[in-house]
Formats: structure tokens, C-alpha cells, sequence
């Protein structure tokens, strides 16, 4: 039996010496700006002993008393842009909450897990300086959408508060990218569509890369729907094709509270959407990208010249209106040069479209797209 606990250790593996902590150094980094304000402002080496202080309370934090006389024996770092732009966010630093977040929050956005969840049942929890990691461990497995969503909170307003950078970049770039990254996946969990973009960032490609399958209309090419978004279901056949890790967390949670030994005796079910039952269509799409769906379905009172609701099937002159979806997919199947009318994507006239192949959908994609 493969259980819970086995996939999360393998994930992990795979995770630590991956994992470059690229957003713990982006984030102590920033810190940098204290130092830029206070040379602005006064004229002479405050910049400097301020950023000789600060670097030392990074490092140590609340860890015990803090004595200020430690202070005096500590060299004034002339050179302090130097040393923060080289600053290591994990080694140089005491480890404050924030930045165990962010090390959460790359495993959840690229492997589905938290690696906060192997802290628990640890007797160090029990102790006051255990306390925090405690309401973290019970926080990222009890509700793991608040918890992921309150991490790029904090993200969002550091954000705001970072000018910058030359062309538009941000000194945290990677952060928000992760942020972006994470979100997108807690869209997938909870079975909302999510942007091409967005699914770019889950698949580790470019989203021209997803728009040229979408054009070749390869196989695991996603449907994107009316308002450009992509179905979860639709994610799908592109996500497995690129041996994508679905979350993990639902099944956690279920387990909640977490002891030392949660998982080891649960067995893993894959979450994957292919295990759901959904009947399969084959649809005609034209040589623009669009497909015939049931959102294609006209009212009387919008047509020209034409009182009767339905599908408008068939060539000029040899139009047909058929009221069923079924029915006129039938009727276009069996025509030697299948052909519908379909609104225009700018102007929204309705215009007849030629189908160039055939495509093999989701019931449920169809219905979504027509959304």
C-alpha cells in the first residue's frame, strides 16, 4: 500500500535540493531600501549604523535578551549595499515566521505538500517557543486555503511597498511569481477556471508554448472558454502530460489534527481529475480555434428575419435551425463539410465557420466554454 505519508516523503525528496530559497534572500534583500531612505535623508554615516543594527537584529531576533552593548564592539559596515545585496535570507538570518512561510509556500505551489506538516506531533510544540510553529502545523492542515491565502496576503503588501525597479521590475520578483504560482493552484483545488497564464505557471512552460498546442490543437491542448478562462477539467490532459503533482491537501486535512504518525496507515488516492466519470463529445472546430458548443444556441428574438430558437447549421442558403445540441452535432457529423454559425470574436455578428478537423472534449468542458 502506497500511503498519504509515502507520497508526501517523496515529494519532499524531490523538493529540498530543488529549492534555491530564492524568496527568503529576495525578501531580507528588500530590507536594503531602509538604508537608501536614511542616506537620502541625512548626510552623513546613520545609513551606515543603522544597517550595522539591522543586519544584527535580522540575525538574531527575539532569541533571549537583546543587549544593546553588544552593539559597540560591532564594526560599522561602510560597505553595506555591498553586504545586503549578498545577504543569504536563510543562514543570515534568525528564520522568522515569514520566511518558513515562503519556504511553504514554493513546495505547495510546485509539489502540492507544505512542509510544515512533518513538524507534527514534534514534542518540541509543546513548549512556549514551540507555540508558533504549533499554530502553523494546525493552521496548514486544518484549513489550507486560509493558510496559503494569508501568506500571499503578506506578499501583496510587500509588494505595494517596494518601489520599482528599472523597466518595471520588482526586486522580489521570484516571490511574487511563486505567489502568483500558489494561487493559481488553490484555484485548480477548488475547482475554479483559472487563466492560460495561469496554467503556464503550473505546467512550467510558456504560455506561448500552451497557445501554439491550443492552435496545432494537439491532444492535451486545453478549451479555453467564452471568457478565457480553462475548466479544471480542461487543465487536465495538459497538467498529466507534464507529470504535474495535484495537491495533496485535501487528504491531509481529512486526517487534521496531525500526529507524529499522520498518514502512514491512509492510503493514498490519486486526486487527479481523470478519475471522475464524464462522457466524451466529438466536436467540429474551425480553422480560427473555435468549436462548436452549446452556447452556440440562438433566441428567436435575436434572429434575422427568423422566429425559431436554435442552432443555425449548414452552409448559405442551405441553412437548417435544429432546437437540440445533440441533434445538431448529428447533423453536422454527417455533413461532408460541416459548417455553423458562431458569433464574431470583435464585431459579435454571427458568421458561418467551416469545420477543419474534429475534437474529442469533455461534456462538461463544452458546457463550460458555453459559460
Amino acid at each position: 500500500m502506497t500511503s498519504i505519508k509515502d507520497i508526501f516523503d517523496d515529494r519532499m525528496n524531490d523538493f529540498m535540493p530543488e529549492y534555491s530559497f530564492t524568496e527568503q534572500d529576495e525578501v531580507i534583500r528588500s530590507f536594503s531600501l531602509i538604508g537608501e531612505l536614511l542616506d537620502l535623508v541625512f548626510p552623513d554615516s546613520e545609513a551606515a549604523l543603522a544597517m550595522t543594527a539591522l543586519k544584527r537584529i535580522v540575525a538574531h531576533g527575539r532569541r533571549g535578551e537583546w543587549v544593546w552593548a553588544e552593539l559597540d564592539g560591532t564594526p560599522l559596515d561602510t560597505d553595506w549595499r555591498r553586504t545586503w545585496s549578498d545577504i543569504d535570507g536563510w543562514n543570515d538570518t534568525c528564520s522568522p515566521p515569514f520566511l518558513d512561510e515562503l519556504h511553504d509556500l514554493n513546495a505547495f505551489a510546485n509539489f502540492g505538500i507544505i512542509p510544515i506538516w512533518s513538524f507534527a506531533g514534534n514534542d518540541g510544540l509543546k513548549t512556549d517557543a514551540g507555540t508558533n510553529l504549533a499554530e502553523r502545523v494546525k493552521a496548514a492542515s486544518e484549513n489550507v486555503p486560509a493558510y496559503i491565502e494569508g501568506i500571499c496576503a503578506k506578499i501583496d503588501r510587500l509588494e505595494a511597498l517596494l518601489p520599482r525597479e528599472d523597466a518595471g521590475h520588482s526586486a522580489i520578483g521570484q516571490t511574487i511569481y511563486t505567489r502568483d504560482q500558489a494561487r493559481a493552484r488553490l484555484a485548480l483545488d477548488q475547482d475554479q477556471p483559472i487563466s492560460l497564464h495561469a496554467l503556464a505557471m503550473l505546467s512550467g512552460v510558456t504560455a506561448k508554448r500552451i497557445q501554439n498546442a491550443i492552435y496545432a490543437k494537439t491532444d492535451e491542448a486545453p478549451l479555453v472558454g467564452k471568457n478565457g478562462l480553462i475548466a479544471p477539467e480542461a487543465c487536465e490532459p495538459w497538467l498529466n502530460a507534464r507529470d504535474f503533482h495535484w495537491s495533496l491537501w485535501k487528504q491531509v486535512s481529512a486526517l487534521a489534527p496531525l500526529d507524529a504518525d499522520w498518514g502512514k496507515n491512509a492510503p493514498f488516492e490519486a486526486a487527479e481529475a481523470s478519475d471522475q466519470v464524464d462522457d466524451f463529445l466529438f466536436v467540429p472546430v474551425a480553422n480560427d480555434g473555435s468549436y462548436f458548443h452549446p452556447g452556440l444556441y440562438r433566441g428567436g428574438d435575436v434572429r434575422e428575419g427568423e422566429g425559431k430558437a436554435g442552432f443555425s447549421i449548414g452552409g448559405k442558403g442551405d441553412e437548417r435551425i435544429v432546437e437540440d445540441f445533440h441533434e445538431a452535432l448529428s447533423v453536422l457529423s454527417k455533413m461532408e463539410t460541416p459548417r455553423w454559425r458562431r458569433p464574431n470574436n470583435e464585431s459579435q455578428k454571427w458568421g458561418i465557420v467551416t469545420g477543419q478537423t474534429w475534437k474529442r472534449v469533455r461534456q462538461g468542458d463544452l458546457e463550460r466554454a458555453a459559460q
